[in-house]
């Protein structure tokens, strides 16, 4: 029963997502209808095709409106589709000149976008496929358009002052056409509310972002150019920084009469004119043919020279050039021809410099890579100082390979040692007398850095971190301290010697294989090395009489003996010896 209730649910869930995608989809076709009667319509303004016009878009609404209310999946994409069918209704009623009507339908879009902070151009992709790379700024600056430009015609100049807020934030976006009359309108509106200041900037801005419009619209938009053109050259302004800005803009508009004047001006007025404006004054001065502007600006360009490349000088030669002043291009001449010498000769210097220089990195390179390459350490283990052992090693290292040499000495005289000769096997013995001794160990061992190596420069020195392999033969030599000894020989006769009565050493000859783990150079001093070890290894004894008379080793039975430090049995045997070991040291070099 469960099984039957459950798919019947997903049945009907299944059928009532279908109806809200099939009630969605159908808008695309209604859409398409709409926008091709608007194509129509904008190529042949007429005012009898509105109402079909905006019926079309009404039936593309409703049907956003259902699918809407029945699933939040197409809410945003609703927003953005509205807002897109308001700008074009809106652009309709301007193209019969419905200014009014333009408004409305431009601040119906407005009053919905700012949902769009809750809107992800993600979230509308989903439902919408974009042709553009920016649509949803591209939407928001369309309605901004249309609310300035109706908001002027309308001389709602409260509302367009609010919009000129609104479109700050995506001012980046919008095409050229757009900014321009955006501006070009805010413009005019502050001209007619004598707001000098602001009028004066966005006039400013307006002919500044002239040059980025394409020229089937300059074309169409003249008169509003020349209109524009005139209101900047007629500025009045004590402010030397808006008048080189407008000098600028008439020039890049190809207006150098204008800029000539508005240059001079500049020129007359500015404390210490800048050299980008004496270049600028030059250009458009020396498109004109009267010859004043161009010296004016040549007397700036003058109190910038320090400095000047050849092609700056060039340059104001070809200035000069134009003015006529033979003495003046003759001494530019001499100037480049000396700094052309001076140049030479700075080049071959710095050449010579470059060379030594060089010589001297590939100095410190060699040395640096001897460094590199060349090691030395000294280290010891500092725990087995606990059992009275002091070693002390020496790493030589050539590349990847190194070269130990390790001295131990140990000394147990007075504490003993009970495990350094094999004492912990002895079996049915309660004997547990340790060693007394002291000797000296020797190790050699030879380890082979791994190929994979953590290595970077640490001052002069290369810090080398990595794993190795090797292997290292050892021998040692103790002599153990006298102690009164108890023996039973072949008679079962029991002979008890004094200390001085014997004398015993001990020797141990090993080969083990190694695997382990350096640091060499670690922060350019420090040096950790710790390796696990085994291998194979030979136990002597000798022991001998100080009496040669009293004492025969190898007459005398240790089987019942409660000393058995130097039974054969335990003597003269090879054993497996596996190490642990752990250094730490310096780096001398």
């Amino acid at each position: 029963m469960k099984k039957v209730i459950l798919f019947f649910s997903f049945v009907f869930s299944s059928l009532f997502l279908f109806a809200q995608k099939e009630e969605w989809d159908k808008h695309f076709d209604k859409m398409d209808e709409a926008d091709k009667l608007a194509d129509e319509f904008y190529a042949n303004p007429d005012v009898s095709k509105i109402p079909a016009l905006k019926a079309a878009y009404d039936e593309v609404l409703s049907l956003i409106a259902q699918a809407e209310s029945k699933s939040s999946d197409y809410r945003e994409a609703a927003i953005y589709r509205k807002c897109g069918i308001y700008f074009n209704l809106g652009l309709a009623y301007e193209k019969i000149k419905d200014f009014q009507k333009e408004e409305e339908y431009a601040n119906m879009g407005l009053a919905i976008w700012p949902y769009f902070s809750y809107v992800s151009q993600y979230a509308v992709e989903k439902q919408i496929k974009f042709g553009d790379a920016n649509p949803m700024d591209q939407t928001y600056t369309d309605l901004i358009y249309l609310g300035v430009y109706s908001g002027f015609e309308t001389k709602n100049y409260k509302r367009l002052y609010e919009l000129e807020k609104l479109y700050e934030p995506v001012k980046k976006d919008i095409s050229a056409l757009n900014e321009w009359l955006i501006h070009y309108n805010i413009a005019r509106t502050y001209d007619i509310e004598k707001n000098n200041n602001e009028k004066a900037e966005h006039w400013l801005i307006a002919l500044e972002k002239w040059p980025a419009v394409k020229s089937e619209y300059k074309e169409k938009n003249k008169g509003p150019f020349d209109y524009m053109v005139k209101k900047v050259n007629g500025m009045s302004t004590n402010d030397n920084n808006v008048m080189l800005r407008a000098a600028h803009a008439l020039y890049n508009v190809e207006k150098y009469t204008e800029a000539d004047k508005l240059f001079g001006n500049y020129a007359k007025s500015a404390s210490s004119p800048t050299l980008d404006a004496g270049w600028d004054y030059s250009e458009s001065a020396m498109k004109e043919p009267d010859k004043t502007d161009a010296r004016n600006a040549a007397n700036i360009i003058e109190k910038h020279t320090s400095g000047f490349s050849e092609y700056e000088w060039e340059r104001l030669q070809r200035v000069y050039e134009f003015i006529g002043d033979n003495a003046k291009v003759q001494e530019i001449k001499n100037k480049i021809i000396e700094n052309r010498r001076k140049a030479e000769e700075e080049r071959r210097l710095q050449a010579q410099r470059d060379e030594e220089e060089r010589k001297r990195r590939e100095k410190e390179e060699r040395k640096r890579g001897a460094r590199g390459r060349f090691s030395v350490a000294v280290s010891t283990n500092p725990f087995m100082y606990i059992w009275k052992d002091y070693p002390v090693a020496l790493d030589i290292r050539i590349g990847r390979v190194i070269n130990e040499f390790r001295v131990n000495f140990s000394n147990t005289t007075d504490k003993g040692d009970k495990y350094r000769f094999g004492q912990y096997k002895i079996n049915n013995s309660s004997n547990t007398n340790p060693y007394h001794y002291s000797g000296m160990e020797y190790s050699y061992t030879l380890k082979i850095l791994a190929g994979k190596m953590e290595t970077k420069q640490v001052g002069r020195r290369n810090q080398i971190v990595g794993g190795y392999v090797g292997f290292q033969p050892r021998y040692a030599k103790y002599n153990f301290s006298a102690a009164p000894l108890t023996f039973q020989d072949s008679s079962a006769v029991i002979h008890t010697f004094n200390a001085t009565d014997i004398t015993a050493s001990a020797s141990r000859y090993e080969f083990s294989i190694l695997a382990g783990f350096l640091g060499d150079n670690l922060g350019g001093f420090f040096h950790i090395d710790y390796y696990f070890g085994v291998g194979v290894g030979y136990r002597q004894l000798d022991i001998s009489s100080t009496n040669n008379n009293a004492f025969d080793y190898n007459s005398y039975d240790f089987g019942n003996a409660s000393d058995k430090r130097y039974d054969p049995e335990r003597w003269n045997k090879f054993y497996v010896p596996v190490r642990f070991g752990f250094r730490i040291g310096i780096n001398l070099l």
